[in-house]
């Protein structure tokens, strides 16, 4: 039987001609979660930015907005602008929340590119080689890559839903008194998953990963680097530091998001 879950999903609804609201639900065995922003679409420029903890352990129901936020481009640059709002510890995961809701923006933006001012595909697809240029294993190799983005989505026309992402994590005590741990990324346009082993003590004795959808199938080299996880343990690891094991520039940025996924998913369930 499952010891632990851990859920976390995203949406980008299209609310009105010229609105999208992005949301973000955390559902784990410890807390239930909700983050999210209106914003306008050619500007991603914020409107109402708020969050809601709905069940956590140690504490009741809180829920409040983020006006420090209201003007902010939800986009790239948005990070320190998080952090300038959301500055504590305690805050940090708020900041998640609204930080995946932004993540889910960005890959919403597919569907109103040309709302966003960029006059072809071509173009579109153009800019994000250059800014993702060398920022993982797909972008780092471009003249290996078979098909566009925009080519492999297929297409460019969607309204109301937008985006749609689900990150999942289940740890399982076995009998001999290890663990197995099953994480999951499914989104509008990825599906990939880990398998880890791990001792009694949370340290990493067998790592595995497999993609079924991606933009290209370079990307499923990417499952060469989880043999970097073995004899460590996930909790004990930065993001910047899983992001190293997981290939760098070399690596996947949605291989990291599972492994932190899985980091979080772990120190939850080793804490008392």
């Amino acid at each position: 039987m499952p010891s632990f879950h851990f859920n976390s999903s995203v949406k980008v609804d299209r609310i009105s001609g010229q609105e999208l609201k992005a949301e973000c639900v955390v559902l784990s065995t410890h807390r239930e979660s909700r983050g999210w922003l209106i914003t306008d679409v050619e500007g991603l420029k914020i409107c109402q930015a708020g969050w809601a903890d709905y069940r956590k352990t140690g504490g009741g129901a809180l829920s409040g907005e983020i006006p420090e936020l209201v003007g902010v481009e939800a986009f790239l640059e948005a990070g320190p602008h998080l952090k300038r709002a959301l500055p504590s510890k305690e805050q940090e995961p708020i900041r998640d929340l609204i930080s995946e809701c932004i993540r889910g923006l960005v890959q919403a933006e597919t569907f109103f590119f040309k709302e966003r001012g960029y006059a072809s595909a071509a173009q579109y697809d153009s800019y994000w080689d250059k800014m993702y240029l060398n920022g993982c294993y797909y972008y780092s190799h471009l003249d290996r890559v078979e098909k566009p983005w925009l080519d492999y989505v297929g297409y460019t026309q969607r309204s109301g839903n937008l985006f749609n992402r689900v990150h999942s994590v289940v740890i399982y005590r076995e009998e001999d008194g290890c663990y197995s741990l099953n994480a999951s990324f499914i989104d509008s346009f990825h599906e990939l998953g880990v398998r880890l082993g791990m001792d009694a003590d949370g340290i990493v004795l067998l790592s595995e990963a497999s993609y079924n959808r991606a933009p290209d199938k370079i990307c499923w080299d990417n499952t060469r680097h989880l043999g970097n996880l073995l004899g460590l343990r996930l909790s004990d690891l930065s993001k910047k530091e899983l992001a190293a094991r997981a290939g760098g520039a070399e690596g996947c940025n949605h291989l990291v998001d599972i492994l932190c996924d899985a980091s979080q998913a772990m120190a939850e369930f080793w804490t008392p």
